[in-house]
C-alpha cells in the first residue's frame, strides 16, 4: 500500500506519482463525506475523487497561500 502523505487543501496543485497526465487543482475538500469528498479541476473538467486516493497517490506541486 503506498504511504498516505501531505493533506488535502483547497487551492494546491497536484500531480499523480505514477501517470503522466496533467496536475490537478484541488477546488475542494468536502470533510462531511466519507468518500468521493473532492473536487478537482483537470484540463478544464471538474472531477470527483476520494481524500484518501488523492493523499496516497499524488504529490503537491505547489500551494496557493
Amino acid at each position: 500500500m503506498a504511504e498516505i502523505t501531505e493533506p488535502v487543501r483547497r487551492g494546491q496543485l497536484r500531480r499523480w506519482k505514477d501517470v503522466s497526465v496533467s496536475p490537478f487543482t484541488i477546488l475542494e475538500v468536502d470533510c462531511t463525506k466519507a468518500s468521493w469528498n473532492c473536487k478537482l479541476l483537470r484540463d478544464g473538467e471538474i472531477f470527483d475523487d476520494h481524500e484518501v486516493t488523492i493523499r496516497m497517490f499524488s504529490e503537491v506541486i505547489s500551494e496557493a497561500g
